[in-house]
C-alpha cells in the first residue's frame, strides 16, 4: 500500500473486530493497526549532501534547520504513537545540523518514556561511523554570530511580539537529561568516509507499556497543516490529529477512518460484500483524483472466465483481487493483496489516508475481437505472485534459444520455436 500524506498527521488505520492480527492495538485504540518496523527518513535541509549537491551551496542558510525541526519531530512522535510493543523505527536525515537530528531525537523520547535507542554498533562492523552527540549550540540569526546555552537565556533577550515569531522553541537546545537518553548511541556517517553523509539511530519501543500522566493530554496541530477534506455523508472525525514536539496522547481516536456503518457490521465486512462508491468523493483537496479500491466478488463472471483461460488452481486467493473503479467492473487490471491490506482497505476510507496504490497489479485484460471473448494474461511484476497458483500441466520447460526468438522477433511464427 502506499498513500500520499504528511506523515507527521498519518492517519489511524482501523481492523475489523474479527481480524485476529497480532498488530492490533491496545488500550483505547483495540482496533489500531500498528507496525513492527517504520522508517522516518525526514525532511531536512540537506547539508549533509554539499558534495554532490551543488544547488544547496547557492540557498543554504543557517536558520533552515531550526525551521524544520518541529516537523520533523512530529513525524518521529506519529511513528511512536504507530509502532506495536517491542517494534522498532529507523530515524534518518541528511543534514549535519543536531537541531534536525540529535534534538529532534531528545524531544521525542522525553515526550514518550516507553521508547529508548539501541546500541546497534555491532552491526556492519565495517561501516565508518561517528556516535552522536549530547551537546550542540543552535544557531538563533543568520548570521551566526549569536549563540546561547540554554533555551531560557536566549528567551530571555526576546520580546513578547519576537517571541511569538520566533521558530526557535525549548527543544532545539540539548535537553538537562542529554546523557541518560544514551545519545552516543546514534550514528553519523560523514562525507569523508565514502558513504555521504547521513544521521540514523535506532529506538525500541519497550513491551511493557506504562501509563503516563502526557496520555491525558489535549494537543492539537495548527490549522494550516491539518488534510482538509469534504467528505459529504461520511462521519464527523471525532477529534484532530496532533502530533506536536510535546508529550503526546495516546488517545488515536484522533482521526478515525473506519465509517461507523463498517465498524457496527462485521459480518458485512466478514463476507467482504463489494462497496459500491456512487460518483467522485467530494475532496477539497483537488489533487488527490484516485479511483475507489474495489474489490470483486469470487463468483465475479470476469473473474471466473480469467481463473479458467489461465489455468489457476482452486487455491488462487480469488476473494483478495480488487479493481480500480467506483462500479467495481473488471474493466481493464486485477490487482491481489492479501488479507491484512484487504482488512486495511475495507474498515478505512480511502480519501482520508490517501491511498494511491495497494496490492500488485497481477493480470490485464486485452478485448479480443467482435463477439470473441477478452483473453487475460499475466503481467511480468505479477508473475512471481501468480505462478504459485498456475497449474504446474500447463507450464512449458523451454531453452534460451526460445527465449531469445520471442524476444527478438516480431509475432514469430510457431515454427520458428521448433
Amino acid at each position: 500500500m502506499v498513500t500520499n500524506l504528511d506523515a507527521s498527521i498519518f492517519p489511524v488505520l482501523r481492523l475489523p473486530a474479527t481480524t485476529a492480527d497480532p498488530r492490533r492495538g491496545s488500550k483505547k485504540s483495540p482496533n489500531q493497526l500498528l507496525f513492527d518496523r517504520i522508517l522516518c527518513d525526514v525532511p531536512c535541509s540537506g547539508d549533509g549532501t554539499l558534495r554532490k549537491n551543488i544547488g544547496i551551496w547557492k540557498r543554504w542558510q543557517p536558520m533552515d534547520g531550526n525551521g524544520l525541526h518541529s516537523l520533523q519531530t512530529r513525524i518521529l512522535q506519529r511513528a511512536m504513537r504507530m509502532l506495536e510493543p517491542d517494534g522498532r523505527i529507523v530515524y534518518s536525515t541528511c543534514s549535519l545540523n543536531p537541531v534536525e537530528n540529535e534534538a529532534v531525537i531528545a524531544a521525542a523520547l522525553n515526550s514518550n518514556p516507553d521508547f529508548q535507542l539501541i546500541d546497534v554498533s555491532a552491526q556492519l562492523p565495517e561501516l565508518i561511523r561517528r556516535p552522536g552527540i549530547s551537546s550542540w549550540a543552535p544557531t538563533v540569526n543568520r548570521t551566526i554570530n549569536t549563540t546561547f546555552k540554554t533555551w531560557d537565556a536566549y528567551n530571555d533577550t526576546l520580546t513578547e511580539e519576537q517571541r511569538a515569531d520566533s521558530k526557535m522553541s525549548e527543544t532545539h537546545w540539548p535537553p538537562i537529561n542529554a546523557k541518560s537518553l544514551q545519545l552516543h548511541h546514534c550514528m553519523r556517517i560523514y562525507p569523508s568516509s565514502g558513504y555521504g553523509w547521513i544521521l540514523r539511530c535506532c529506538a525500541r519501543k519497550k513491551a511493557a507499556e506504562k501509563k503516563r500522566d502526557a496520555e491525558e493530554a489535549e494537543i492539537t496541530v495548527p490549522e494550516a497543516e491539518k488534510v482538509k477534506l469534504d467528505l459529504g455523508g461520511l462521519p464527523e472525525p471525532q477529534a484532530s490529529v496532533s502530533v506536536p514536539p510535546t508529550p503526546v496522547s495516546e488517545d488515536d481516536g484522533s482521526r478515525p477512518l473506519m465509517l461507523d456503518t463498517v465498524e457496527a457490521d462485521a459480518q458485512a465486512v466478514t463476507e467482504t460484500k463489494k462497496t459500491i462508491f456512487k460518483g467522485k468523493p467530494k475532496l477539497s483537496d483537488p489533487s488527490f483524483k484516485e479511483m475507489p479500491y474495489t474489490f470483486l466478488e469470487p463468483d465475479d463472471p470476469t473473474l471466473i472466465s480469467c481463473i479458467d483461460q489461465l489455468n489457476l488452481t482452486a487455491s488462487f486467493p480469488s476473494s483478495n483481487i480488487l479493481v480500480r473503479n467506483p462500479a467495481g467492473d473488471a474493466v481493464r487490471s486485477f490487482y491481489l493483496t492479501n488479507d491484512l491490506v484487504k482488512a486495511v482497505v475495507l474498515n478505512n476510507d480511502y480519501p482520508r489516508m490517501r491511498l494511491m496504490t495497494s496490492g500488485t497489479k497481477v493480470i490485464t485484460k486485452q478485448e479480443a475481437g467482435r463477439g470473441l471473448e477478452a483473453q487475460f494474461r499475466v503481467l511480468g511484476e505479477g508473475l512471481p505472485v501468480v505462478l504459485p497458483y498456475i497449474d504446474p500441466s500447463v507450464i512449458l520447460d523451454a531453452e534460451f534459444a526460445t527465449l531469445k526468438t520471442l524476444l527478438v522477433t516480431y509475432y514469430p511464427l510457431l515454427w520458428f520455436l521448433q
